[in-house]
């Protein structure tokens, strides 16, 4: 969402979110906390297709599993990216996982249950969905985001099950973007003020020559991130 609402802002052109994993309803809420972006929010199938195209002003566009499926998600950004004023600028496709759903319902840390709050459906990626964002994005020329959560650098048994599509998704990829929280790998006792909310962002491309790297740091009164390097 975070992304989302800086294309949005920043170039004032159109951008579809699609929650393959959490209702979006609920990232609708957590998005109207930010007050700097117009949110569309389509709760079942027909409010899908029925925006009104002449409307100029650029918007965040939520959909999920309610509103459309992946093919139709497609669809409605391509139309908009051909007839709507402000375009289509990304479509970001959230909520995918690489890991088979387990039987178990919580999660050992540190050997102890923590049995999770929230449930929310489990959307295992796969290489066919992966096959038509490649398919839209060379015949649209929109460029397509997927945020899938992979296997945790603790979990030697997650790496092991989910390899093999996370080098599928490394494969078709042009850009690989890696999302690490430093203060959970370390123990209570070593963590650092300075390493509180901070998200670092490591990515890797067949293009650059180099890494790139970046931080961010969460702002919980904004619900939003500030660049920190």
């Amino acid at each position: 969402m975070e992304l989302a609402a800086r294309i949005s802002n920043r170039y004032r052109h159109n951008v579809f979110f699609y929650s393959a994993h959490k209702p979006s309803v609920y990232i609708a809420k957590k998005a109207q906390l930010r007050g700097d972006a117009r949110i569309i929010f389509a709760g079942d199938r027909a409010a899908a297709f029925r925006v009104d195209l002449r409307r100029d002003q650029a918007a965040i566009h939520l959909l999920d599993t309610n509103s459309a499926d992946v093919g139709q998600a497609c669809k409605i950004a391509g139309r908009f990216q051909h007839e709507h004023p402000a375009g289509c600028a990304v479509l970001i496709l959230d909520g995918y996982c690489s890991l088979p759903e387990r039987l178990e319902r919580f999660d050992l840390v540190d050997a102890i249950p923590q049995y999770r709050a929230e449930r929310w459906p489990h959307t295992l990626m796969s290489r066919e969905v992966l096959a038509d964002a490649r398919r839209l994005n060379l015949s649209s020329g929109i460029p397509i985001v997927f945020g899938i959560t992979t296997a945790s650098l603790m979990d030697d048994d997650a790496i092991m099950y989910s390899f093999p599509l996370e080098s599928e998704v490394r494969r078709i990829a042009d850009h690989w973007v890696v999302l690490h929280r430093q203060e959970i790998y370390r123990e209570t006792r070593e963590r650092q003020d300075s390493e509180r909310n901070l998200v670092r962002l490591t990515g890797t491309s067949p293009s650059w020559w180099d890494t790139r790297c970046s931080g961010l740091r969460f702002d919980p009164k904004r619900v939003g991130f500030s660049t920190v390097a």
